[in-house]
């Protein structure tokens, strides 16, 4: 998601829930609707789980930007 997507979409979960009483769900909400992201694999396969979560490198591309990995996620 990136450090200025999650900041932005945090800053409007304060704006929307400041001085309520929000749910667990009502950050979901606004995360993937803020960043156009499906984080169900977060919300549904880590947090509300105690598996161990197992990461490896699947790819690794450098070019102009800098380098870029992709992860392999599985939880056991």
């Amino acid at each position: 998601m990136g450090d200025t997507l999650f900041d932005k979409c945090m800053q409007v979960y304060y704006d929307e829930w400041q001085f309520k009483h929000p749910q667990p769900q009502d950050l979901r909400v606004v995360l993937e609707r803020e960043s156009g992201k499906d984080l169900s694999w977060l919300f549904d396969e880590i947090i509300p789980t105690t598996k161990h979560i197992d990461y490896s490198i699947a790819k690794v591309k450098t070019d102009e930007k800098g380098t870029r990995l992709r992860l392999k996620i599985r939880a056991r």
